[in-house]
């Protein structure tokens, strides 16, 4: 069954990536269904070496006056460069969407909830994410936050 498939996949990630540092990992509910697998990068910006992300904003976070989510950003494009497909569900808080302008909520009013927008990446997380694409996912992943960036592009996982 795909929730099945899915809380195995979610417990081997959070097994393989707990003591990894610079993101924090999703609580675990009872129940969960992990439709999605979010983690928080709050790791510091990248050293020189694995080059540094653009200092200019992002088009979404000059857009709606958020604050700008460099580690993220490089992160997620780092892990693309590498063949992982992450995604960025909600890159807009609730309150600063479109929908929500007539009341006149501005950037600052939930300081916390924009935080968390500019942190947030989700994994790949799929019935038929396979044991080794998984492995592949969290080799580079692990690669990238502990300093070192892998050898050569791995093949596209996710």
């Amino acid at each position: 069954d795909w929730i099945d498939k899915r809380r195995a996949l979610a417990e081997r990630y959070l097994e393989l990536l707990g003591d990894l540092p610079g993101i924090t990992l999703p609580s675990v509910e009872d129940g969960h269904s992990w439709n999605q697998f979010v983690v928080r990068v709050n790791c510091c910006t990248p050293s020189d070496s694995l080059g540094q992300p653009e200092s200019s904003p992002s088009s979404i976070s000059s857009r709606y006056g958020l604050p700008e989510s460099t580690s993220r950003d490089w992160l997620k494009q780092s892990l693309q460069d590498h063949g992982v497909s992450t995604i960025i569900y909600y890159p807009i808080p609730i309150h600063r969407q479109p929908a929500y302008d007539h009341l006149n909520l501005q950037s600052g009013s939930m300081p916390t909830t924009e935080r968390l927008c500019t942190q947030v990446l989700s994994l790949p997380i799929f019935p038929e994410l396979s044991e080794l694409a998984q492995q592949q996912v969290v080799s580079v992943l692990q690669q990238l936050l502990n300093g070192s960036v892998p050898a050569a592009p791995a093949p596209m996982v996710a």
